[in-house]
């Protein structure tokens, strides 16, 4: 009989076995199964993590005596692999996956000691855990600057699924499934817009562009032992470096938007690497005017530019989402930014 197994993540993942009924001292598979099959796009906003959702990358950490966080530095690697939805009538699971090959694999529990889980989605982000050193790094990533493309880079702790002996049982949605719990942290700062007329009733006002520019667009992010250090100039454990700087377009000239009364979505969110914002790093608005106080006139466009720490603080952290909202009149614009928790420790995405 199979059992399940899932991750859930910010994620939570449900790793889970593949075991025979009778009592055996055969091995049980590790393998990852999903609950339904909603779709979702990156930035991941809710708790799903869908079948659609990029392929991630499992570690896992193998302690003898059971006790990982005081034994780590005598650990074993017990296995490295990427995860793929498997979607064939016989498995229709999470399963680990060999790019190389173009094929799914197996792994097993171990008979004895206990095995220590980290997770990196997506599985192509250049990711390494060091099981001896309980140090999780992600290094060099950028942001893709073409919107369509950019990860929603998220990364799960130690302490998620700590020195497990087989696949766990975990209630969930009124019933009882089997897997590893793995819960994933967005590990990114997420910046979206909105924009609103202030006098729509008289002025006719189209957004022409939105941009952010000279953003810090590599860095390297290191956990240890599940901190995300700020330490030493670094912001939610990120190090970025000031050859790679940026500009990144929520809205372009050809996705023009004319703005009515009330505020609404505007362009697409951006995803940036947590970091001090430098004084160069600019909010950029460019709009236009074909109707000012119910009389047609010829378009005129402008141009505002604004210090993004003027707006939204000296540092943009991970797991937040800053919403900006434009309220935009004949001769002025203003900003109106809020600030939240893009997750909390107590949401879970759901594989799906």
């Amino acid at each position: 009989m199979k059992k399940v197994v899932l991750f859930m993540t910010s994620a939570m993942l449900l790793f889970a076995g593949c075991a025979k009924e009778e009592l055996t001292s055969e091995p049980q598979e590790i393998g990852f199964r999903a609950y339904n099959f909603k779709q979702t796009k990156a930035p991941i906003e809710s708790a799903v993590y869908g079948t659609d959702a990029p392929n991630f990358k499992v570690f896992a950490a193998l302690d003898r005596e059971g006790n990982y966080l005081t034994n780590y530095a005598s650990s074993e690697k017990y296995f490295e692999t990427e995860v793929a939805y498997d979607k064939t009538d016989t498995y229709k699971i999470w399963r680990p996956w060999s790019s190389t090959d173009s094929k799914f694999i197996k792994y097993y529990w171990p008979m004895s000691g206990s095995l220590t889980f980290v997770a990196v989605s997506p599985a192509t982000a250049n990711s390494d855990f060091a099981n001896q050193a309980a140090t999780l790094t992600v290094t060099d990533f950028s942001s893709s600057t073409t919107v369509a493309e950019q990860a929603d880079l998220m990364y799960s702790k130690i302490t998620s699924a700590l020195d497990l002996k087989s696949a766990n049982t975990v209630q969930y949605d009124g019933s009882v499934k089997t897997g590893v719990p793995v819960v994933f942290n967005h590990a990114l700062a997420q910046v979206a817009f909105m924009a609103e007329n202030k006098e729509a009733s008289a002025n006719t006002i189209q957004i022409n562009k939105i941009q952010i520019t000279e953003v810090a667009n590599k860095g390297t992010l290191t956990v240890v032992k599940d901190v995300a250090s700020s330490d030493n100039g670094l912001v939610d454990g990120w190090k970025t470096t000031t050859t790679d700087d940026a500009t990144f377009v929520s809205l372009s000239e050809n996705e023009v938007k004319t703005i009515g009364e009330r505020a609404e979505k505007l362009g697409s969110p951006l995803m940036l690497i947590p970091q001090t914002l430098a004084e160069d790093i600019k909010l950029e608005v460019t709009y236009s005017m074909t109707q000012i106080n119910g009389v047609d006139v010829p378009k005129t466009t402008k141009r505002v530019s604004k210090m993004l720490s003027e707006i939204v603080g000296d540092k943009l952290n991970a797991n937040k989402k800053y919403t900006i909202t434009l309220s935009i009149g004949a001769d002025e614009i203003l900003f109106s930014p809020s600030i939240v928790e893009w997750s909390t420790a107590d949401e879970e995405y759901q594989i799906k």
